[in-house]
C-alpha cells in the first residue's frame, strides 16, 4: 500500500516501509523538526504534566518541581528534554529561570503530526 505525503516543503510517496523514516524528521521552513523525539517527549507524563502547568503561565524552575512531587533533579532532566525540542523558552530574573511554553514551536510540531496522520 502506498501514501502520498504532502507538506509544502517536502513530497514524497511513502510506503509502509519508509513512513518511519519520514516520521524522523519533516523539514519546516529549513529547520529540522523530529516528530518522533516530540511523540516521545509528550509519551512520558510528567513532561505532559509540565506542558499543561505552564499552560497558565510562565513558571520558575522551583516553582515546577514541587507542583509534580519530583525531585529536582528529575524535573530538571524533564525541562532540558521540552527545551531541546523547542517546546519551552526560558530567561533568567535573577538566579531563577523562568519556563514558559514556546506555542509557536507547539503548533508547528502539531501541524506537521497532523499532515502525517491525515
Amino acid at each position: 500500500m502506498t501514501y502520498m505525503a504532502e507538506s509544502s516543503y517536502l513530497h514524497l510517496i511513502i510506503d509502509r516501509y519508509t513512513i518511519s523514516t519520514y516520521i524522523d524528521i519533516v523539514y519546516i521552513v529549513n529547520k529540522k523538526i523530529n516528530i518522533k523525539e516530540y511523540l516521545n517527549a509528550l509519551a512520558e507524563p510528567n513532561r505532559l504534566a509540565i506542558l499543561a502547568f505552564l499552560k497558565d503561565g510562565e513558571k520558575c524552575a522551583c516553582e515546577i518541581h514541587p507542583k509534580l512531587k519530583l525531585p529536582q533533579n528529575l524535573s530538571s532532566h524533564h525541562l532540558k528534554v521540552l527545551k531541546d525540542l523547542n517546546l519551552l523558552r526560558t530567561r533568567r530574573e535573577g538566579n531563577k529561570i523562568i519556563y514558559s511554553r514556546n506555542e509557536e514551536s507547539i503548533k508547528n510540531y502539531q501541524l506537521e503530526l497532523t499532515k502525517i496522520i491525515i
